[in-house]
């Protein structure tokens, strides 16, 4: 649940919402908090925010990575089989 706390001060987002927003929605709170990051005397509010987004993108990179390397793996070792078989998909 995010909670606006001023006017000079970010939204703040418990790691759990973080965790469950779109790419989409923690990109557009990255452009946020780096605009106000840029924009307001203290910028140390939003750079704290910006780092939990920026964590949260980094986990995400990784577990694509990881994921695309397993199926790269798992592909490797058992190749899916070809349909050269045309009697398995003729319809009675």
């Amino acid at each position: 649940m995010k909670k606006k706390l001023g006017h000079d001060v970010p939204p703040l987002f418990h790691m759990d919402d973080i965790a469950v927003m779109s790419d989409d929605e923690v990109w557009s709170h990255v452009r946020t908090m780096d605009a106000g990051r840029r924009s307001n005397r203290d910028p140390q509010p939003f750079e704290v925010e910006l780092a939990y987004l920026q964590r949260e993108l980094g986990i995400r990179r990784d577990q694509r990575e990881a994921h695309t390397a397993w199926l790269r793996a798992r592909l490797a070792e058992d190749p899916p089989a070809a349909f050269d078989d045309e009697e398995q998909f003729e319809v009675a």
